[in-house]
């Protein structure tokens, strides 16, 4: 099987901290990107909420503008044998 990288422009909102780090997220809404990185962090002993995601030091929201990359499954190139193998059917 063969593949080809598919690349197409993307728009991502970036949620950092200066304890955390930053993680990006592939959606528009700010709030459901901070209330992700709440569940991103936290842990079993250490609980995060939005508001708690806020208050951290060096909070900070950005959007980015970027490329998606994804495989993509590429078509045989002799159709002729897969069309023959399924009127066998």
């Amino acid at each position: 099987m063969s593949y080809e990288i598919e690349v197409k422009a993307a728009e991502f909102i970036k949620v950092s901290t200066n304890v955390f780090g930053g993680l990006r997220f592939k959606t528009s809404n700010v709030s459901e990107a901070v209330e992700l990185y709440a569940d991103q962090i936290s842990t079993n002993r250490n609980h995060f909420s939005s508001s708690d995601v806020q208050s951290l030091a060096g909070f900070n929201i950005k959007k980015i503008k970027d490329h998606s990359r994804c495989l993509k499954q590429l078509q045989p190139a002799n159709s002729e044998n897969s069309s023959m193998e399924s009127s066998k059917d």
